[in-house]
C-alpha cells in the first residue's frame, strides 16, 4: 500500500491543529480533573480532563481550525466532543521544544487532549540512535514544561505516531532497538517534569508491519493505538466493496485483530487516534461509506478502546476526509445518528492475557488478584485498585514494605504481597483511592541468608 499522499496530508497537519470548543458532557465526575487555575489565569488555561478511567470511552475529532470549529462540530453531530487530537511542532528542534502556544489555541476549553509529538524534527538534524543516548532529552524537558504550564499536565502524548510507516524520520522498522531506547529516554524525561502526569500512546500505521521489536516496555506505554482509513489497494476487490475492505482492516497482518491481542498481552487499552472515510481521486478511497462508520462504532463499543478521534479534514480536491467536503452525504447522516450519544461505560474491561507474564524480579503490579497480566510497577500509572507484590529471589525469608518512606507491611513468606495474601495464594488489592493523586514510591527490603537488599519503584496514582 502506498502512503505518498497520506504523508503529504499529514506533513501539513502538524502545522495546524484539531479544534475544540465545548465542555465534555455525559461524563461528569467520571474523569480525573487536573485542577483549576487561580487568579487571572483561570480564565485562559484549558481544563485538562485527566487519565481516561477504565471502562470509559471518549469520542472526539481532529479538525484543523480554531477552537470554535469543534464547538460547531459538536453541535452538528448532536453530541459533545470529549477528546481532541492535535499536532505539536517539529520542523526543527526549537519548534519541537516549543509547546507554549497550545494554551492560547485551546483557551477556555475542557477536553482530554492527545498531542501528536515528534520524536525527531523533519529537518534531518537528529536520528534514533543518537536519541537513544539521551542527547536530545533537554528538548523534551522544555516541551513537557510548556504543556504543564499551559494546563496540559494530564494529557496523552501520541509520541512518534504512525511508527511503522516509512514517511517520518522516527520510522520504527529502520532501527527498532534504537526506537525503543529513545522512546524510554523521552518518556522518562517528560515524566520527571514537576506537574507532569502524562500518558503515552504507542501508535502504529496501517502498513502490515510488525512493531514488536520496537516495543519500549510496558512501564513506558499506557495505550496502544492504530490509524486506519477507509481506503484500499487490493487487486481482488474494489475499495467500494465495503464489507471486504473492513474485513481486511480487521484481519490483515498487524490489523485491528492483531492490535487487540497485542494490547491485551501488554495489559494496555486501545485507541483509534486517526480514522475516517476517504475520498481519493486516484480511486483508492471507499467514498461515501455508512458501512465503515457503523463498523468503527461497533468495534469501539465491543473492545477496550479508551478514545477515538475522527480525522475531519480536507487537504485538497483530490484527498478529502471531512464531512463538510460534500463527498459523504450518506455517511454524514449515519455519523450523526450513530455517534450522537456517549459510548456505554464499563462494558468492555481490558481482557487478561492467556498466560501470566509476571516479571521475574522486583516490584510487580496486576489488575487481577491471580496476578495474571502482571507488569513492572516502576513507571506505571494506576487507578481503581491493583495487586502489588515483590517478586523476590529464591531464598528470601522476609520482605518489609514501605510507602513514601513509611513502613506499612511485613511479609514473612512468599508470595510477598504488599497488602497481604488471600485465599488460594491470591494477592489482596490495594485501593488507589486511599492514596493522594500523583507520584508515590514503594520500597521493599528483602532479607535472606546473604543479608538484606532494597528495591524501590515509583508509580503514579491517577
Amino acid at each position: 500500500m502506498t502512503e505518498t499522499n497520506r504523508f503529504a496530508r499529514l506533513h501539513g497537519a502538524w502545522k495546524t491543529a484539531a479544534a475544540a470548543g465545548v465542555a465534555a458532557l455525559g461524563l461528569a465526575g467520571a474523569l480525573v480533573t487536573a485542577g483549576t487555575a487561580t487568579g487571572a489565569a483561570a480564565t485562559t488555561l484549558p481544563i485538562e480532563t485527566g487519565t481516561i478511567p477504565a471502562g470509559v470511552k471518549l469520542s472526539g475529532v481532529i479538525d484543523h481550525g480554531p477552537a470554535s470549529d469543534t464547538a460547531a462540530f459538536s453541535t452538528w453531530r448532536g453530541a459533545p466532543v470529549q477528546v481532541v487530537t492535535d499536532y505539536l511542532g517539529g520542523n526543527n528542534w526549537a519548534a519541537l521544544a516549543n509547546t507554549t502556544w497550545a494554551s492560547g489555541r485551546w483557551q477556555g476549553t475542557k477536553y482530554h487532549f492527545v498531542w501528536s509529538m515528534f520524536m525527531l524534527p523533519t529537518d534531518g538534524s537528529g536520528n534514533l540512535a543518537t536519541g537513544a543516548t539521551g542527547a536530545y532529552n533537554s528538548y523534551f524537558t522544555k516541551a513537557a514544561q510548556g504543556l504543564v504550564a499551559g494546563g496540559f499536565g494530564y494529557s496523552t502524548i501520541r509520541l512518534g505516531w504512525e511508527n511503522t510507516g516509512s514517511w517520518y524520520p522516527w520510522s520504527l522498522p529502520k532501527n527498532p532497538a534504537a526506537f525503543a531506547a529513545y522512546w524510554r529516554q523521552i518518556v522518562t524525561t517528560m515524566r520527571a517534569v514537576p506537574g507532569a502526569h502524562f500518558t503515552f500512546d504507542f501508535n502504529i500505521s496501517d502498513q502490515a508491519i510488525d512493531p514488536s521489536a520496537g516495543w519500549p516496555g510496558d512501564a513506558y506505554v499506557d495505550y496502544v493505538g492504530g490509524d486506519f482509513y477507509d481506503q484500499s489497494w487490493a487487486s481482488s476487490y474494489a475499495p467500494t466493496d465495503h464489507a471486504k475492505v473492513w474485513n481486511h482492516i480487521l484481519t490483515q497482518p498487524y490489523g485491528l485483530n492483531w492490535l487487540t491481542t497485542f494490547a491485551a498481552a501488554h495489559h494496555k487499552r486501545l485507541s483509534l487516534p486517526e480514522w475516517a472515510m476517504a475520498y481519493r481521486c486516484d480511486g483508492h478511497g471507499g467514498g461515501d461509506d455508512p458501512y465503515f462508520l457503523q463498523a468503527v462504532h461497533d468495534w469501539v463499543s465491543s473492545h477496550d478502546v479508551a478514545y477515538e478521534t475522527y480525522f475531519n479534514d480536507q487537504d485538497d480536491s483530490c484527498h478529502a476526509f471531512a464531512f463538510t467536503s460534500g463527498h459523504f452525504p450518506n455517511g454524514s447522516n449515519t455519523y450523526r445518528s450513530v455517534f450522537n450519544k456517549p459510548y456505554a461505560i464499563g462494558t468492555t474491561p481490558t481482557p487478561a492475557p492467556s498466560a501470566p507474564t509476571d516479571p521475574t524480579s522486583g516490584l510487580t503490579v496486576s489488575a487481577a488478584a491471580n496476578r495474571i497480566g502482571a507488569y513492572a510497577l516502576s513507571g506505571a500509572t494506576l487507578s481503581g485498585s491493583a495487586s502489588i507484590w515483590d517478586a523476590a529471589p529464591a531464598g528470601t525469608t522476609k520482605v518489609v514494605f514501605s510507602l513514601d518512606g513509611t513502613v506499612v507491611h511485613t511479609e514473612g513468606s512468599a508470595p510477598f504481597d504488599y497488602v497481604g495474601t488471600g485465599a488460594g495464594d491470591t494477592s489482596l488489592p490495594l485501593s488507589l483511592a486511599t492514596l493522594a493523586k500523583g507520584s508515590h514510591t514503594i520500597t521493599a527490603t528483602e532479607t535472606s541468608a546473604s543479608g538484606t537488599k532494597t528495591v524501590s519503584s515509583t508509580f503514579t496514582v491517577a
